[in-house]
């Protein structure tokens, strides 16, 4: 765990605005010095801020390896359990799109047995032309234009 130590000439703790002011300050002045040690890391920020870094023992990171493997389960359960809910969900809305299309479609055949049906206008067959019938009057017959008297010019 780290160590805060904060040097303050008046023996008074500073406000934590102070703190990170200050923090901020000795970072972008290159005010701020690491030192290593064989059991513990010190990083000093502009005189006033200074952490203690002791040296995790074996204990220690096995106890912060469990926790985070545990809590990684955690999460890992919690989304496979969101997953399975959101597959549920599109499963429904799924099965409900396709009750309300087949709603839909039965709605319209039932409609259409009620409504009578517009009727095309039929052709009907083809009538061949007899010779001498009119096409449009059938029992009526073409009157053959008159020919007028022939006379040979012999």
């Amino acid at each position: 765990m780290a160590l805060l130590e904060c040097q303050e000439s008046s023996g008074a703790l500073p406000t934590l605005d102070a703190l990170l002011s200050d923090f901020k300050a000795g970072f972008d002045c290159n005010q701020a010095k690491l030192s290593v040690l064989p059991q513990q890391a010190t990083l000093t920020v502009s005189g006033n801020v200074k952490f203690e870094l002791p040296e995790a023992t074996v204990h220690r990171g096995h106890v912060l390896l469990q926790e985070f493997v545990i809590g990684a389960a955690g999460k890992v359960d919690r989304l496979g359990a969101e997953l399975t809910a959101c597959k549920r969900r599109v499963a429904d809305l799924e099965q409900q799109k396709r009750d309300a299309s087949h709603a839909m479609s039965s709605a319209a055949s039932t409609s259409a047995m009620y409504e009578p049906e517009l009727k095309k206008a039929k052709t009907g067959p083809k009538m061949k032309r007899q010779e001498g019938r009119s096409l449009l009057n059938p029992s009526s017959r073409k009157r053959k234009a008159a020919s007028g008297v022939v006379f040979d010019e012999e």
